[in-house]
C-alpha cells in the first residue's frame, strides 16, 4: 500500500491519555499500516473538515478510500488494521454505537482530569518519525 493511501489516526497531541494510545500504537503497528498525525498539525488541516478539527473531542480515522471515521468507530477500525491483540475489543463493535459512543463520549470528557494535558504537541522520537505524518 502506497504512503498516500493509507489510513491515517488523528488524536488530540495535548492529551496525556491520547498520547499513550499513540505510543501503544508505535509499538504494536511495527508494519505501519496506519498512519499518525495530530488533529493541531498541517495534514488535519489539509484533509478534514474544520468541525473535525474544532472540539478535538474525537480521535478521526480517515481510511483509505477517504472515508472519515469518528469516536468509537475510528477506535475500532484503528484495532481492526493494527491487528494483533488489538483484535480483542473489534467483538465491542456488534454493541450499539450510541452505547460505544457514550462510552467514548465520557472518556473524551473526562480525559484531561483524569490523565492531564500537555503544553503542546508530542514530538516524535527518530525512531517513530516513520509513522508521523507531522
Amino acid at each position: 500500500m502506497k504512503e498516500n493511501n493509507k489510513p491515517i489516526l488523528f488524536f488530540d497531541g495535548h492529551c496525556n491519555l491520547c498520547n499513550g494510545f499513540i505510543d501503544f500504537l508505535v509499538r504494536k503497528d511495527r508494519n505501519r499500516k496506519v498512519l499518525i498525525a495530530s488533529l493541531q498539525g498541517k495534514t488535519a488541516q489539509e484533509k478534514l473538515p474544520p468541525e473535525a478539527i474544532e472540539k478535538l473531542a474525537s480521535v478521526v480515522y480517515l481510511d483509505s478510500s477517504n472515508q472519515l471515521h469518528f469516536k468509537s468507530s475510528a477506535i475500532f477500525r484503528v484495532a481492526w488494521q493494527v491487528g494483533g491483540w488489538l483484535h480483542i475489543i473489534t467483538p465491542f463493535r456488534i454493541l450499539p454505537r450510541f452505547f460505544t459512543n457514550w462510552i467514548y463520549d465520557f472518556v473524551a470528557l473526562t480525559r484531561y482530569s483524569f490523565f492531564g494535558r500537555r503544553d503542546s504537541c508530542r514530538i516524535p522520537t527518530e525512531e517513530e518519525r516513520l509513522h508521523f505524518l507531522d
